[in-house]
């Protein structure tokens, strides 16, 4: 932890802005040489390991003919083993007599159950069209929470989840439905499944992921901004899952283009925040049609996740979910809520100083082909930075008064690379997940420890690291240190 020491205030105000501005750049510059120097280590490291990679591979040639051959046979015959125990998998997975239980026994003694590795996909009940789409998303295992969950959804628990940002919850709950689901193609049929989102964006990421996996299933996505006619016409013509925003949700719902008394799943993704004071209204009037006998006479499964559950939560859905829910908390009372994969550095600057202090970290941590996230409070300040000429990159604007049209053409171009940042407010903070975000950047501290680790958890996700750095003025010192101690964050603090 590297510490500056706070000198005594002096009473000529260019003197200490001149200070703070010293500060900030001399900051930068040396964590420029700092990551310079990682680099050289790095490239010798690389250097040693290509000389002996080489010396072990002129032993290689020294080997015997014979040896060679007899490994190859090996490899041969458990590739053949391979594809017997694949086929004999397809066939017992199509028996649906069987539960998620029989799939994760101890005593197959084919040995297609993988004891050692619970990510294995042998060891829970996927379909082999399930693992074909997971593997064509470059998925090849499951994460802890999906793990954690897969069995007690599918033998039809309510469940509360929670994990950090970044670990697959979407997963963890759309991949047991999927398996639940029987294909249907009548017409007109009702929604069996309702999942209901803070935000449009997380909306569309979650409805992506049931229309990439269950590609049996009709998914609707359904959010605010854009015309009711397709919606409408969609839901007559007949829908699998609905997933959408509360506003929109509750308007179709008014409008009786949306029945609800055929659901099987009711999910809750964002939690935290979709009960919350602004939500709250909202949630309570989908889920007295939706439940409207709470958990009495449940003919629903209810699923909740998010990466922090506050206790009003829980008191929350008592109300609609069975006594005996399972609670799959990964973080419980660790003292570090964010990723372990997130470097967090907090660095002192002034206002005036602050662009041209984001322009270099962004230099030195993003570079040309990075990705980068920087968080703002108002709809304002994302204008005023986007139309900077300091920042010197090209970057887009994300915040509520951007048309819906705009926003996701927006989304689509950060994903695919046509620009390298994106300048936020927290409309981009809950669940999208962006891959290869190297840089997130809040130019204040936010107002609770709860949206930092939203914030933060837009970087560092499916085991990539990443880096959040958090600018702030000398009298928000008090509002870092009480982020960090309710975070347990390793802080850098300059």
């Amino acid at each position: 932890m590297v510490t500056f020491k706070h000198h005594n205030k002096r009473s000529h105000d260019d003197l200490r802005k001149s200070r703070d501005d010293w500060l900030a750049r001399f900051l930068i510059y040396s964590m420029i040489t700092l990551k310079a120097s990682r680099k050289f280590y790095r490239q010798f490291a690389a250097g040693l390991m290509a000389h002996k990679s080489i010396d072990k591979s002129s032993k290689k040639h020294k080997k015997d003919k014979h040896t060679i051959g007899k490994k190859k046979k090996e490899k041969k015959s458990k590739r053949s083993k391979d594809v017997e125990a694949e086929t004999w998998t397809e066939g017992k997975r199509l028996k649906k007599s069987k539960t998620s239980s029989d799939f994760s026994s101890a005593e197959d003694e084919e040995g297609v159950i993988n004891n050692e590795d619970p990510s294995s996909f042998n060891n829970y009940c996927l379909s082999p069209s399930t693992i074909r789409n997971l593997e064509k998303k470059g998925i090849k295992t499951l994460f802890p929470i999906q793990q954690c969950c897969f069995n007690h959804i599918y033998e039809g628990k309510d469940l509360v989840g929670r994990a950090r940002t970044g670990t697959g919850k979407t997963l963890a709950f759309s991949l047991p439905i999927i398996e639940r689901l029987e294909p249907s193609h009548e017409y007109g049929r009702k929604a069996r499944v309702l999942v209901l989102t803070p935000t449009r964006e997380l909306a569309k990421q979650v409805a992506e992921d049931f229309i990439s996996i269950g590609t049996f299933l009709k998914t609707l996505c359904i959010y605010g901004g854009v015309p009711y006619e397709p919606q409408e016409t969609a839901l007559r013509k007949g829908v699998d899952v609905v997933v959408g925003t509360p506003g929109r949700i509750l308007d179709h719902i008014e409008r009786k283009t949306l029945i609800l008394d055929n659901l099987k799943f009711i999910c809750l993704d964002e939690a935290d925040q979709m009960l919350d004071i602004g939500f709250k209204d909202s949630m309570e009037a989908i889920l007295k049609v939706a439940a409207p006998y709470g958990n009495k006479e449940k003919t629903y499964q209810m699923l909740l996740f998010s990466a922090t559950l506050p206790t009003w939560v829980h008191k929350t859905t008592q109300k609609y979910m069975n006594i005996d829910k399972v609670t799959v908390d990964l973080v419980k009372d660790e003292v570090q809520k964010t990723s372990t994969l997130i470097e967090h550095v907090a660095i002192r600057c002034p206002y005036y100083a602050r662009e041209k202090a984001i322009r270099d970290v962004i230099m030195v941590y993003s570079g040309k082909k990075g990705r980068t996230i920087i968080f703002v409070s108002t709809k304002r300040e994302a204008n005023q930075l986007n139309s900077s000429s300091v920042l010197n990159q090209e970057c887009q604007p994300l915040h509520g008064d951007i048309p819906q049209a705009q926003r996701e053409a927006t989304m689509k171009g950060f994903r695919d690379g046509q620009f390298r940042v994106l300048i936020a407010t927290d409309v981009a903070a809950r669940g999208l997940d962006i891959a290869n975000v190297d840089v997130v950047i809040n130019c204040e501290p936010p107002k609770d420890s709860d949206t930092y680790v939203h914030r933060s958890g837009r970087t560092g996700r499916a085991g990539q690291r990443g880096l959040c750095v958090t600018f702030y003025k000398s009298n928000q010192e008090g509002a870092i240190k009480l982020i960090e101690k309710q975070t347990g964050f390793l802080k850098y603090f300059f």
